[in-house]
């Protein structure tokens, strides 16, 4: 996530999408992606760029590994006291079965960072197919009861926020049933 400021917070960093699979089983797939490289017997496709609109067709049937991040929060803004930093998007990894035909690809954008005495904003969702990762939570501005956003990490708590908690990490809205890294 973005970092907390004497002033204005640092913005969260995007997310990315990651697919990798056998190359015997993926040559001419098709899709939108920002990079593509092999290495040995596989092949991988990255998405870097935040959008909504990213899509992967795979040649046939078969297991591809993913390792999808969300957008990083955005950090709290300070004045008198210091905003606090902005939580990591959460993440999923493992692999799944993808029929030959179209599967959506988010990429989510870091959060902004808070104005003067302002929470930043949570980071957006990234996705691959039904796997969706949560955005990291804004860290707390420095303004009294600033608390962190939730998110896939939760966001820190500014700094007059004494015996306050941050934001709660792995709230997630969606699949798979295991709770994010």
């Amino acid at each position: 996530g973005g970092g907390g400021s004497g002033n204005n917070g640092g913005a969260g960093g995007s997310g990315i999408v990651i697919i990798k699979a056998l190359t015997s089983e993926s040559t001419g797939s098709t899709g939108n992606w920002n990079s593509t490289s092999t290495d040995g017997n596989y092949t991988y496709w990255s998405w870097t760029t935040v959008t909504s609109a990213g899509t992967f067709t795979p040649s046939q049937s078969a297991s591809y590994e993913y390792l999808v991040i969300a957008g990083g929060g955005g950090g709290g803004g300070g004045y008198n006291s210091n905003g606090a930093g902005g939580g990591a998007g959460g993440y999923h990894f493992g692999s799944i079965t993808v029929s030959a035909q179209v599967s959506s690809i988010t990429v989510g954008a870091g959060g902004a960072g808070g104005a003067t005495d302002v929470t930043g904003t949570n980071g957006s969702n990234s996705i691959f197919s039904t796997i969706i990762a949560t955005g990291g939570g804004g860290g707390g501005g420095g303004a009294v009861s600033a608390i962190g956003g939730v998110g896939g990490s939760g966001g820190g708590i500014g700094q007059t926020g004494n015996g306050l908690s941050g934001g709660a990490g792995n709230t997630r809205p969606v699949s798979p049933a295991t709770p994010e890294s």
